[in-house]
């Protein structure tokens, strides 16, 4: 376990100052990708704009959505304000509105839904006379036929030599703290057929503290995400989809948590696949289970832009 860093300091924000109201920044240094790459991974400031408006939330709401656009790359050498505007304070429900910015430039924008803990459950909904609808999509059977310890199953760098990154690239890469089991992927010749399945957890968290947890599933969320549509075109340019790569990033992303008491510590389930890709864009889904219980802890859509190279320059 020891070879995994801790997430907490890559999820936590403080107060920008007593007197900053609803204004917060990444208490430690996001990851700086190395030489040439000048943007922030969007995990952070997912991560982040949860951790920050969860502080100006009752301590009983969990978060319960969150839609959010990407719009400037950022420098991760420059510290991250987040600025929080309360949309709504109900009794049941809240939203808040978070602004990334650095400087007077405008990085990231995110709605966040709260629910106040207490209301979930059928049971407790029937004690309160109110009837509620109960149901999930049921965890694919691969998941129980599969044992997460299969030492066959690929690492989380697994992903970059499917994509054909040299290796010295995937060793240079921050430590990532998800510990990852691929299993194998599939030879397909339609992308949207393309399932990319996977175990995932994160081995070092310190609190029980059931919204550290879920600014935690918020940060993985994005992790390595939109690579999906590249493994799911392999042979769909002479170069090599990694090679001939022009611009990819994250336009938009959006994360439904259906477990305010997810435990991320313990495995999860992962199924990711693209629907649709055209004008330069591709869609992205996401699903995750817990495999103990099979319960439905997450589901996500994210938008990337993806073009590339002309084949025959």
């Amino acid at each position: 376990m020891s070879s995994w860093p801790p997430i907490e300091p890559l999820i936590a924000v403080v107060p920008l100052g007593e007197s900053a109201l609803d204004i917060f920044q990444n208490e430690n240094p996001v990851w700086d990708l190395g030489e040439g790459v000048r943007s922030i991974f969007g995990g952070f400031l997912v991560g982040h704009s949860v951790a920050a408006a969860k502080k100006t939330v009752p301590a009983t709401f969990q978060v319960h959505s969150l839609q959010s656009v990407f719009v400037k790359p950022g420098n991760p050498r420059e510290r991250i304000m987040y600025r929080i505007e309360r949309i709504l304070d109900g009794r049941t429900l809240a939203t808040r509105l978070v602004r990334a910015t650095q400087g007077n430039v405008l990085l990231f924008h995110a709605t966040i839904g709260f629910q106040r803990s207490e209301d979930s459950g059928t049971a407790k909904s029937a004690a309160n006379g109110v009837r509620v609808l109960e149901y999930d999509m049921a965890m694919p059977q691969w998941a129980t036929q599969v044992s997460p310890e299969d030492e066959s199953l690929g690492s989380g760098f697994a992903m970059f030599a499917e994509m054909g990154v040299p290796q010295k690239s995937a060793e240079e890469s921050p430590q990532d703290p998800l510990e990852w089991r691929h299993l194998p992927g599939e030879a397909i010749r339609n992308p949207t057929e393309f399932r990319r399945r996977s175990f995932v957890r994160i081995p070092l968290l310190s609190t029980d503290d059931h919204a550290t947890h879920l600014t935690a599933l918020a940060w993985m969320s994005d992790a390595w995400l939109i690579y999906t549509a590249n493994l799911a075109s392999p042979g769909n340019h002479p170069l090599g989809i990694w090679r001939s790569i022009v611009i990819e990033t994250t336009v938009n992303h959006s994360v439904w948590f259906h477990s305010p008491t997810v435990k991320v510590n313990n495995w999860m389930v992962c199924e990711r696949k693209t629907s649709w890709g055209a004008d330069g864009r591709v869609l992205i889904q996401q699903t995750m289970w817990d495999r103990e219980s099979g319960r439905l802890i997450l589901s996500c859509v994210q938008e990337g832009m993806l073009r590339l190279k002309v084949a025959n320059l």
